[in-house]
């Protein structure tokens, strides 16, 4: 029996969403039976210790291993021919119109994080980029210093106070967690019922993104790869900071990066201070190296 478009993307949105309720069920009722099994667990919690983010590991990593052979095996030939066969200039356009199509759920987010500035800025790029940009192909407002957005759904729960939950490794799509997981099915629908296009090509335009982005990072995933003790937990971990970093970001709370230049301050003060305190220090050398030079043989001794 056919079934509209619209009733299939719900279908399948609510199904993807029972099954993530039904994962946070499952780890919660492990959480709750873990301290019961020893006093170690318990005294952790109490103690305020980190609980274990990846729970599911052994899971995650048979997901990571099949990811690691459809992106060996199947993504990287088809991008090394793509880069083959395409010109950059190709590859810059279709960034362009995939990040503006996904502007609308950009500025969902920031309306929804409470910043209406960066959904000014978020309205103000589609405007210039949808008419003077052809249809997203060039980013003109970058050109004219409107600032690029990039506020998710998953950001926007944290920003509200929901907590990441375990990590997880989706299928294809790689490194996440369970409100990684909620958020790209928040921002999947956005993008479908907040643009003009239909499904398929807006599957197809993502698809070729993909593609076109995998095909510019080829040698950095290698290099990835051959310098990691462990290449799952070094995206475990790179995701995991990554999203907290983004949650502080949306919080205003500064990043370590940040906080760590604000406590350099000492080494620059930009004010020419430390010129003038070289010319004394300069001058007073010479004072007491004068003064220390002993007498020629044969000169007095004093003026």
């Amino acid at each position: 029996m056919y079934e509209a478009p619209g009733h299939a993307r719900r279908a399948a949105g609510l199904s993807l969403l029972a099954l993530v309720i039904v994962a946070t069920l499952s780890g919660s009722a492990s959480g709750q039976n873990a301290p019961a099994a020893g006093s170690a667990t318990a005294s952790s919690e109490i103690e305020g210790q980190p609980r274990n983010p990846d729970p599911w590991e052994k899971m995650n990593r048979g997901t990571f291993a099949f990811n690691e052979w459809a992106d060996i095996y199947v993504l990287t030939p088809v991008a090394r021919g793509w880069r083959y066969v395409t010109p950059e200039l190709l590859h810059t356009g279709i960034r362009n119109f995939n990040g503006l199509i996904l502007m609308p759920t950009t500025f969902f987010n920031n309306v929804l994080q409470l910043n209406p500035g960066h959904a000014a800025e978020d309205v103000g790029r589609v405007l210039v980029n949808a008419t003077l940009g052809i249809a997203g192909l060039i980013d003109v407002a970058t050109l004219m210093g409107i600032p690029k957005n990039d506020e998710d759904f998953g950001q926007t729960l944290g920003y509200w106070g929901a907590p990441p939950g375990p990590y997880l490794v989706l299928p294809l799509f790689g490194p996440s967690s369970i409100r990684g997981g909620i958020g790209r099915l928040g921002d999947g629908a956005g993008t479908f019922y907040f643009t003009w296009l239909p499904v398929w090509s807006t599957f197809l335009v993502r698809g070729v993104d993909l593609i076109s982005w995998r095909s510019d990072h080829i040698e950095d995933v290698d290099l990835s790869r051959r310098e990691s003790l462990d290449f799952y937990v070094f995206q475990r971990d790179a995701y995991l900071q990554l999203s907290q970093n983004r949650v502080d970001q949306a919080l205003g709370i500064p990043s370590a990066t940040e906080r760590e230049e604000d406590d350099l301050y000492f080494f620059d003060d930009g004010d020419g201070d430390d010129d003038d305190h070289e010319e004394e220090d300069e001058a007073d050398d010479e004072e007491v190296f004068e003064g220390d030079i002993p007498p020629a043989e044969g000169e007095p001794n004093g003026g």
